[in-house]
C-alpha cells in the first residue's frame, strides 16, 4: 500500500471520527432532565453530574422527549424520590445572563455590603434578600453548622427563632480577604430573586396586614409621616453634645398598599434607611459587583432549594424534603403567621381589639392564597378571649383543608390585581422606574398586564384590603 493511500485512508477515518462526535455531542447536549432511581452515591456538581454504583439513570432529551436507559453497575439500591432539575431558568443560567445584563444595561455597581452569610469550611456564600427565603436558609444553614445535625431531619424542624438568633454567628462583611476568596471559582456562592411587584406586596401582606406593632410602627409609621400631612413624626428635642436621636413614628396599622408602595419607591431613591425587606436586590447583594455562581428564584424556589441542599450533600433530607415540601411550607407558614402575633398580644390590644387582631391573622392567610375567603373565622366572644395559637393554628390547616385549590390560585390573583388597582399609576410607574434595575437584571416584566391594562382612575378596594369589614 502506498504512503498516499494510507494518507486517504486516515483522512476518511478523521472526518467520520468528527462526524460521530458531533452527533452524539447534539444528542446528549440536549439534555435537561435527569432522574435516579436509587440510594447510591452521586456528586450534583454545576452542570455536569458524577455517578458512583448507579443502577439505572434515565434520561430524557428535551428535543425528541424520548427515554432512553444507560445501564451502569452497581448493588441495586431501594427506590428514592425522582429529583428533577426544573425547566425554564436554571440558577447557573440566570447567574450568567445577570452577568451579561449587567453589561447590556450598563447598570452601575454599588459599593461593598455587609450582609452576606459565610461558612468557610464549606466554601459555601449566600447573600440573604429578606421575602425570598432567607428564614428557610437561616434554618437551614443552623442545621448544616449545629453540633448535632442528626436533631434536624429538614430545615422546617428548626425554631425560627433559633436560626435567626444564630445568623449573626456566621454574617461577615464581603469586604475581607476571605469572603472574597469565596466568590473564586472554586466556591459556591448563591442568591436568590424574586419579582419586584410580587415582593413588595409579600411583604406588605407579612408586615403589615397581621398584627404586627413594631413594623406598624417602623414601617407604616414612616409611610403615613410622609404621606399624610397631619400625622408627621414627632422629632424629639436635640440634646447638646448627643447624637441626634430618631424620630417617633406613630403606630399605623391602617397604612395602605398605596402608601406602603410609595415609602419603597422613596427609600429605595433615597438610598438612606432603607429596610431590607423592600430594599432592591441589587443593592442588597450586587451581582454586578460580586459574580455569583447561582441565582435562583422564588418563582421555583422548591427545584432550586433542592438542588442546593444536594449539592451540600443533604441527602436524606432533600428526599424527605421532595416528598413533603407542600405540607412542611403549609403548616409553617400558618404556624408563623400565628405564633408570633400570638406572642405579641399584650402589645397589640393596646391599638386594636384582639378580635380583630384575629381577624386580621386569618386575612393574611386568606391574602396568601391558604385559606378560601368563602371561609371566614366565626368564633364566639368568650372563645375569641381563651383560644390558644395551637388551636388557632388547627383551624386554618382544617380550613385549608375545606378550600378548593383552583379558586385558592385564583384568590392570589384576585389580590395582587386589587393591590395594585388601588394605587394611582403614577405612584406604580414611580415604583417601577425605582426598581428597574432588578427588572432588567433578572428577567421580570416590567409592566405585566394584570398590573397595567387598567384605566387611570384607582379602584377602592373592597375584599382585601379595606378592613372595615373585619367585624
Amino acid at each position: 500500500m502506498t504512503l498516499w493511500k494510507c494518507l486517504k485512508r486516515l483522512a476518511v477515518l478523521v472526518v467520520v471520527t468528527i462526524i460521530l462526535q458531533i452527533v452524539i455531542s447534539t444528542k446528549y447536549n440536549s439534555v435537561k432532565v435527569i432522574r435516579w432511581h436509587n440510594n447510591s452515591s452521586f456528586t450534583l456538581r454545576d452542570d455536569k453530574i458524577d455517578v458512583v454504583t448507579h443502577t439505572n439513570i434515565n434520561i430524557v432529551s428535551n428535543k425528541e422527549n424520548a427515554t432512553e436507559t444507560v445501564k451502569v453497575q452497581g448493588n441495586k439500591q431501594p427506590e428514592t424520590p425522582h429529583i428533577e432539575r426544573h425547566e425554564g431558568h436554571n440558577g447557573y443560567q440566570l447567574a450568567a445572563s445577570t452577568f451579561n445584563a449587567c453589561a447590556n444595561h450598563k447598570i452601575p455597581a454599588p459599593g461593598a455590603m455587609n450582609r452576606v452569610h459565610v461558612f468557610l469550611q464549606k466554601r459555601l456564600l449566600y447573600c440573604p434578600m429578606e421575602k425570598i427565603g432567607t428564614t428557610f436558609w437561616r434554618r437551614l444553614f443552623y442545621m448544616i453548622t449545629s453540633k448535632d445535625p442528626s436533631k434536624y431531619a429538614t430545615p422546617y424542624d428548626v425554631p425560627i427563632k433559633l436560626a435567626l438568633e444564630n445568623t449573626r454567628v456566621f454574617t461577615q462583611p464581603i469586604q475581607t480577604a476571605k469572603s472574597r476568596n469565596l466568590l473564586s471559582e472554586s466556591s459556591f456562592s448563591f442568591l436568590f430573586v424574586r419579582n419586584p411587584y410580587s415582593r413588595v406586596l409579600s411583604a406588605f401582606i407579612d408586615k403589615i396586614v397581621p398584627p404586627n406593632p413594631y413594623y406598624w410602627k417602623n414601617l407604616g409609621g414612616k409611610a403615613v409621616s410622609i404621606f399624610r400631612p397631619n400625622q408627621q413624626a414627632q422629632q424629639p428635642a436635640m440634646v447638646k453634645g448627643r447624637p441626634a436621636p430618631r424620630p417617633t413614628y406613630p403606630v399605623a396599622y391602617d397604612v395602605t398598599f398605596g402608601e406602603f408602595l410609595k415609602l419603597a419607591t422613596a427609600m429605595e431613591k433615597s438610598n438612606r434607611g432603607v429596610d431590607p425587606h423592600i430594599l432592591s436586590t441589587n443593592k442588597g447583594c450586587k451581582p454586578c459587583t460580586y459574580p455569583y455562581k447561582y441565582i435562583g428564584r422564588m418563582e421555583t424556589f422548591k427545584d432550586d432549594a433542592l438542588y442546593i441542599m444536594k449539592k451540600l450533600g443533604m441527602n436524606a433530607s432533600t428526599e424527605i424534603m421532595y416528598e413533603k415540601f407542600s405540607y412542611l411550607s403549609l403548616y409553617d407558614a400558618i404556624e408563623d403567621s400565628v405564633e408570633s402575633p400570638f406572642s405579641w398580644k399584650k402589645e397589640v390590644i393596646k391599638y386594636i381589639s384582639w378580635d380583630k387582631a384575629l381577624q386580621r391573622i386569618w386575612l393574611k392567610l386568606q391574602m396568601r392564597g391558604i385559606i378560601s375567603m368563602d371561609i371566614p373565622l366565626a368564633l364566639t366572644p368568650d372563645r375569641i378571649d381563651t383560644i390558644t395559637s395551637k388551636e388557632f393554628i388547627q383551624l386554618a390547616l382544617i380550613a385549608n383543608k375545606e378550600s378548593n385549590p383552583t379558586k385558592l390560585k385564583e384568590q392570589k390573583d384576585l389580590v395582587k390585581r386589587e393591590a395594585f388597582a388601588s394605587v394611582p399609576i403614577n405612584d406604580v410607574i414611580a415604583f417601577r422606574d425605582a426598581f428597574k434595575e432588578d427588572f432588567e437584571l433578572f428577567g421580570y416584566d416590567l409592566t405585566p398586564s394584570y398590573i397595567f391594562d387598567r384605566k387611570e382612575d384607582v379602584v377602592q378596594p373592597t375584599l382585601f384590603f379595606n378592613y372595615s369589614h373585619l367585624n
